[in-house]
């Protein structure tokens, strides 16, 4: 199986378990870009009312409620896997300005009308950024803006690589069920050299450690289509 493949299945596993298992979750008011509640929100978009704005691989799609409930963005919530499209629909199935897509992002990217921001949170690891990075740009409107988190370090406490190249990684849910993953974990040099070479103006990288016992550690890039 490609990483895109294996990728897909395990998304679709984590979103049939949560189904199974009736998982209920808060809502937000802020994004949450590395899943321990700390270090900026929201705020690292800068306005957003009355954008146009993609939110790649949106899961249940709270982050992109948010958004059009508190900020007044108009959003495009996709996602690849069918359980987890499924649970953002029965999550808010008439939320005006939020449009709930469930399919592939790279394809999505290709064909919509351009948008004024894209952004996705802990998701561009699943991706193909070879495929992904292009497709962001043609996706994004001259002065776009693209803002994407990335695992640094893994909880095992392995680093980056600087080749593009899938690892294996798994995502640990309760019950001891563990997914296996294919994952694009990339130093910020290597993410930086994909950016620019599509086109892409690096704007800011952020640094969000995990103040725990755990080494986990990612970045939060910000660019903008010139």
């Amino acid at each position: 199986m490609t990483a895109d493949e294996v990728n897909r299945a395990a998304w679709q596993e984590y979103g049939r378990h949560h189904l199974h298992r009736q998982t209920e979750l808060p809502e937000v008011d802020r994004i949450d870009w590395a899943g321990w509640g700390t270090g900026p929100g929201t705020e690292l978009l800068g306005q957003v009312a009355g954008l146009r704005v993609l939110d790649l691989g949106s899961g249940v799609g709270r982050h992109a409620a948010h958004l059009v409930r508190d900020h007044g963005a108009t959003v495009d919530a996709i996602d690849a896997s069918a359980t987890q499209h499924q649970r953002a629909r029965a999550r808010y199935p008439n939320t005006a300005g939020l449009t709930l897509l469930h399919g592939d992002a790279v394809e999505h990217l290709t064909s919509a009308k351009p948008y004024d921001l894209i952004y996705a949170v802990s998701v561009f690891p699943f991706v193909d950024p070879e495929q992904l990075v292009p497709a962001v740009v043609h996706g994004l409107r001259p002065q776009g803006r693209l803002f994407f988190s990335t695992l640094h370090t893994s909880v095992t406490g392995q680093g980056p690589s600087n080749e593009v190249a899938a690892r294996r990684e798994l995502i640990r849910l309760t019950g001891g069920v563990e997914i296996p993953t294919d994952m694009f974990v990339l130093d910020t040099p290597t993410w930086t050299r994909l950016l620019t070479r599509a086109g892409l103006i690096v704007n800011d990288v952020l640094t969000l450690n995990y103040e725990g016992e755990a080494p986990v550690s990612y970045r939060v890039f910000s660019a903008h289509r010139p």
